[in-house]
């Protein structure tokens, strides 16, 4: 569910465009993830495809109900016909384009109702090529649009169903498959209710993605039916966050800029962010815990505000750099259809290490410090750079001393304002990393 004002604007907008270009065909962007990096080479093609919206504007769709109602015959809906063209030029393009599958990040339905995942499915099932369904808020909370709804935010399990074999085939097909927390009932203190948070992950020819559930499950704040918009990090036991930083951590396919990361709502910190993205404190946090992932990090994808938008993912006050974020419009705008075709590049020679060890492998004294930081390695190490950077993200100190083999040295930090830093290593064939305060 999005911000009326936000959703109307976006709408007015993307109508008027399209008038002005004389649309007649499928939308199709392109996006070429790590082209320009030393030593990347063409790997694949993937389709990122989102707001579906199967049943908007139909109020009840199918039969009576929102659970055990059935989908009506045909394409019934505007944005199920234009799923539809969509899918017809996947099929029709697939060879000549190298598609290898498509991704499809949330908000399937308008409302959650079965009849509305059921008709998407039976779409997307036409694909020739195999596809993978993510969770969006509009798929939350089950209801009949401005009536009547279910007693709680159960979409999750209903999208399980729906989707099993789906989900089965996708297994086969990619590689470390982990169905992760996705089918684990988990409690989420903030609804008081159990829920199956959707986050799993998978890899394609040596390129990883992890699939993460941000969606809220509280009732909107607002005289009708379903969730918020706002974004969520469903930071507690069992839940997103954790999920999220663990499996960045050990993923199988972890190299330099190879994961990419799914999601309905963006990292946003646009205006817009205001009604549909992360709260800043929660953003503030995710980011300092990303930046020293930010070697593996290649692409984030997201739909939700419904626009076509490439911006990069930095620290609060613009400091470092931790992802490259594409957002995609919503397909269910376009009378023919839009996604995004992304060209996969992979990176050959990795620049960055891939072996990342942490606290087992350095140790700092003290902590917190104040003139001097002591560093101890528990190897010999061939230092290449050492990089200091503040909470926000800003860099502080960097030294490169290329083959210099040590394993204890020492940083003067007596000029270093009060605060947190994160400290790195890079040497031949590791990366070094840690976390120290800095006082008077």
């Amino acid at each position: 569910m999005k911000h009326i004002f936000t959703s109307f604007i976006i709408l007015f907008l993307t109508t008027f465009s399209s008038h002005l270009l004389g649309q007649d065909s499928t939308q199709v962007r392109h996006y070429y993830l790590n082209k320009d990096e030393p030593g990347a080479s063409y790997a694949f093609t993937f389709v990122h495809m989102t707001d579906i919206h199967i049943g908007e504007g139909q109020g009840d769709y199918g039969t009576k109900g929102y659970l055990n109602d059935t989908m009506p015959e045909g394409d019934v809906g505007y944005s199920a016909v234009r799923l539809r063209r969509a899918v017809n030029w996947i099929n029709e393009n697939k060879a000549a384009n190298d598609i290898q599958f498509v991704l499809v990040t949330g908000d399937i339905t308008d409302s959650g109702e079965k009849s509305e995942f059921d008709k998407a499915k039976e779409i997307l099932d036409a694909l020739d090529i195999p596809y993978v369904p993510t969770i969006g808020n509009h798929d939350i909370w089950p209801y009949v649009r401005f009536q009547d709804e279910a007693e709680y935010a159960y979409g999750d399990s209903v999208m399980n169903v729906v989707f099993k074999d789906t989900y089965d085939n996708a297994a086969q097909f990619f590689d470390n498959w982990d169905d992760g927390t996705r089918l684990e009932s988990v409690y989420n203190p903030e609804s008081e209710q159990y829920h199956y948070h959707q986050n799993f992950s998978f890899s394609h020819k040596g390129v990883g993605f992890l699939a993460f559930d941000f969606n809220p499950r509280y009732h909107v704040r607002k005289d009708e039916p379903g969730v918020g918009a706002e974004a969520r990090l469903n930071d507690f036991a069992g839940g997103t966050y954790d999920w999220l930083l663990n499996t960045i951590a050990t993923h199988p396919s972890r190299s330099d800029k190879n994961l990419i990361l799914l999601t309905h709502q963006p990292p946003h910190r646009d205006v817009t962010a205001i009604f549909n993205g992360l709260p800043l404190t929660d953003f503030d946090k995710m980011s300092r815990d990303l930046l020293k992932f930010k070697e593996s990090l290649g692409l984030w994808l997201a739909g939700h505000v419904h626009r076509n938008m490439n911006y990069s993912v930095r620290t609060i006050g613009g400091g470092a750099k931790i992802i490259d974020v594409r957002e995609t419009a919503a397909n269910k705008e376009f009378e023919y259809g839009l996604f995004t075709l992304i060209h996969v590049y992979k990176i050959q020679e990795p620049t960055a290490i891939k072996e990342r060890y942490n606290s087992e492998n350095i140790s700092i004294h003290p902590n917190p410090a104040s003139d001097i930081l002591n560093i101890s390695i528990k190897e010999d190490a061939k230092i290449q750079k050492i990089e200091i950077y503040s909470i926000n993200g800003s860099k502080v100190f960097t030294n490169q001393n290329p083959q210099q083999t040590v394993k204890n040295f020492s940083i003067n930090t007596s000029d270093f304002p009060n605060g947190m830093y994160f400290i790195q290593i890079q040497g031949e064939r590791k990366v070094y990393l840690k976390n120290f305060i800095k006082t008077q």
